[in-house]
């Protein structure tokens, strides 16, 4: 009687036990993704631009966040709450910058709006809140073909004309809760980019472009604020317009 070789062996007990058998794929399951916060409007975005830790001693964090549009303050409180809830370890204060849409390239940025876990939650906003800057919109604006524009300086919670009607140019400002615009003399000085002028009793000067946004300089000549022109009509830059 011949006995079975030894490969003849293992190639039956490979069948018996099933090792010959193609393995079954594995079953991916996905993971289940956090539900978007239903209390941030779906068209609001908010990416994270910078991420720092300041101190790791102290425990500090510092993130500044990008908005897409304004936002009122509860929807603000929802964001942070999820900007907070990113950090890879417990900080005991957390500071948030949050920036609006770059309205004039190049121009300073200053965050619109600081909020702060130290450690509870708090709200700052810098410039207008979105109630305020709807009123300040709503207000009758000045117009007629001596008026070079309207602009809306959020950093500073004012909105600005300058208007050539009297013969003469004045800058108004109007703050928030004002009940009338606070007048300026302005004379004006060359300019190779459109019209600059030298605000009264004061170092600065203002200056509007050929594309109607207005930038106003410091005492170093440098820009602090820009803004473009409110509404779809730009300025009128014609140093002798027809009457």
């Amino acid at each position: 009687m011949l006995r079975p070789s030894l490969s003849l062996t293992l190639l039956m007990i490979a069948l018996a036990t099933g090792c010959g058998r193609p393995a079954t794929p594995p079953t991916i399951v996905d993971s289940p993704r956090p539900a978007r916060n239903q209390k941030i409007p779906v068209e609001v975005s908010y990416p994270i631009l910078q991420d720092e830790d300041l101190d790791r001693v102290a425990g500090r964090r510092r993130v500044t966040v990008r908005l897409n549009m304004k936002v009122p303050d509860e929807v603000l409180r929802e964001i942070s709450m999820e900007v907070k809830a990113t950090e890879k370890r417990q900080y005991e204060r957390t500071f948030i910058d949050y920036f609006l849409p770059e309205e004039v390239y190049g121009a300073p940025e200053k965050a619109w709006a600081l909020a702060m876990f130290n450690p509870t939650y708090s709200l700052k906003i810098n410039g207008l809140t979105v109630e305020h800057e709807r009123e300040l919109r709503s207000l009758p604006m000045a117009s007629g073909p001596r008026v070079l524009g309207t602009w809306l300086l959020d950093p500073y919670q004012i909105m600005v004309t300058v208007d050539e009607t009297t013969g003469r140019p004045m800058l108004y400002e109007r703050s928030w809760g004002s009940n009338q615009p606070f007048p300026y003399e302005l004379t004006e000085i060359s300019s190779v980019s459109g019209r600059r002028f030298k605000k009264a009793g004061s170092t600065e000067q203002i200056e509007i472009d050929q594309g109607g946004v207005l930038r106003m300089y410091d005492q170093d000549g440098k820009v602090f604020t820009a803004a473009r022109p409110i509404g779809s009509k730009l300025p009128f830059l014609d140093k002798n317009p027809a009457t």
